[in-house]
């Protein structure tokens, strides 16, 4: 295609010219939405170390795990991205937030459940047992000595259990994300 120099670049031109440079079309960096094609792995506990990639990763502010933001993290290069799942970290997609916009995964990182504590750690039937961990938003069941018990999720790191009239001594285990995770024994007075 020949066209003739007129001086004056067509705005689909000048689009990509501003689209090619790290700084142009007036000196203001500009930025793509963060395309956010894979992660490795693509579950873990909190403090896995997650390889994130995709494009247009340039100019990065918030890297999210399930809506909660990283707070160690690396911008490796154009396509790729370094994170630490984070404390608070939910099951959820990945997200790459850049002054253009937010990029989100298809899919969701399971984040592993761990149970860290429980408290109370004994008490009759209907004691309602804090337990704290992480990756617990998306628990699906409760049981204590093999018994199941009801439960309230009340965010990634705490869901209250009910200790059911027929527990008996034994570990609280929380299934989240198909996951269980053993905690400490709650006695059954």
């Amino acid at each position: 295609m020949h066209t003739r120099n007129t001086g004056i670049l067509p705005a689909a031109v000048l689009t990509g010219l501003c689209l090619a440079a790290s700084l142009g079309c007036g000196g203001k960096a500009h930025y793509s939405v963060p395309d956010v094609v894979s992660y490795s792995p693509t579950q873990g506990p909190v403090g896995t170390t997650v390889v994130i990639g995709g494009a247009d990763f340039s100019g990065v502010t918030v890297i999210s795990f399930g809506g909660q933001p990283c707070q160690v993290y690396q911008v490796n290069s154009q396509s790729m991205i370094t994170a630490a799942v984070p404390p608070t970290a939910a099951t959820g997609p990945v997200t790459v937030e850049n002054p253009a916009g937010i990029g989100t995964s298809y899919t969701s990182f399971i984040v592993t459940p761990t149970v860290t504590g429980i408290s109370p750690t004994s008490g009759p039937a209907t004691t309602a047992v804090t337990v704290t961990g992480t990756g617990l938003n998306t628990t699906t069941s409760a049981t204590i000595g093999g018994q199941s018990c009801t439960f309230t999720i009340h965010s990634a790191t705490e869901v209250v259990v009910v200790v059911s009239p027929a527990a008996v001594t034994g570990p609280v285990v929380l299934t989240a994300s198909a996951i269980p995770a053993a905690g400490p024994v709650f006695t059954v007075q």
